[in-house]
């Protein structure tokens, strides 16, 4: 149960840097050349 928890602990971080990375990122990046 133990093991389970910290495996989906590590899935939802993984997740989001993922989600960061493809989503966040380059909308910020076309919003910071949208302003330049």
């Amino acid at each position: 149960m133990i093991i389970k928890h910290i495996l989906m602990l590590f899935n939802h971080e993984f997740f989001n840097m993922i989600m960061y990375q493809y989503v966040i990122l380059p909308d910020v990046l076309l919003n910071y050349r949208l302003l330049l």
